[in-house]
């Protein structure tokens, strides 16, 4: 995801207690994070549907991943 650009539509952010939950950050008028992930639980503060070839390669790989019943966890606890 690091050289892709996706849509913000607004200036909210979440704020993840567990930094390993942070799956990705975006720098824009400072640091925020831009998607999580827990257990099986995933979220991005973006619009994927409307951040264009971006945004549907975001989709083609979370299906593929979802798909291929990959983990969805980093480290299994």
């Amino acid at each position: 995801i690091a050289e892709h650009r996706f849509y913000f539509v607004h200036s909210y952010a979440v704020h993840c207690d567990h930094a390993e939950d942070v799956l990705t950050t975006t720098h824009y008028a400072g640091e925020f994070v831009s998607g999580f992930q827990r257990n099986n639980l995933v979220g991005v503060q973006f619009h994927p549907e409307k951040s264009h070839k971006f945004g549907m390669s975001f989709f083609q790989r979370f299906a593929a991943a979802a798909q291929a019943d990959a983990p969805t966890t980093r480290d299994p606890q």
